[in-house]
């Protein structure tokens, strides 16, 4: 586990703190441990971790998924593979916020859960890197 600078600590904390109940008609269910920088929601569960490190395979010209303003980084493998679990990051805020589907919910769910987690990501990170 990586160490956290303390103002990005205090922006997944506070993050965290704002998450909704339901996350795409999914319910939050508890953390281990309870400080944990994230949440979770549903069974297979959804799991929001924040400040995740930048993904080692991301260059300027990646390609982001645009949704409600926040630029969501897949890798190729996962957006190739529709049946895999994915992973997306919110590379376009910081600190960096990681979100893993469960792939049950890729075709529907994971745009709907990504928009709604959108607006409380706006309002809690600041500008991270860009994508196209």
């Amino acid at each position: 586990d990586h160490d956290l600078a303390r103002a990005d600590r205090a922006a997944c904390e506070a993050l965290v703190g704002d998450l909704p109940d339901t996350l795409a008609g999914e319910p939050r269910r508890p953390v281990e441990p309870k400080d944990a920088l994230g949440a979770a929601w549903g069974d297979p569960a959804y799991v929001l971790t924040c400040g995740v490190p930048e993904p080692t395979d991301y260059e300027p010209t990646a390609t982001c998924s645009v949704i409600n303003g926040v630029g969501w980084y897949v890798t190729d493998d996962q957006l190739s593979d529709q049946g895999a679990d994915a992973a997306p990051i919110a590379l376009t805020l910081t600190p960096y916020v990681e979100v893993q589907v469960p792939s049950r919910y890729r075709t529907e769910g994971i745009d709907r859960a990504l928009a709604e987690l959108a607006p409380v990501l706006e309002e809690h990170l600041g500008e991270g890197l860009p994508c196209l």
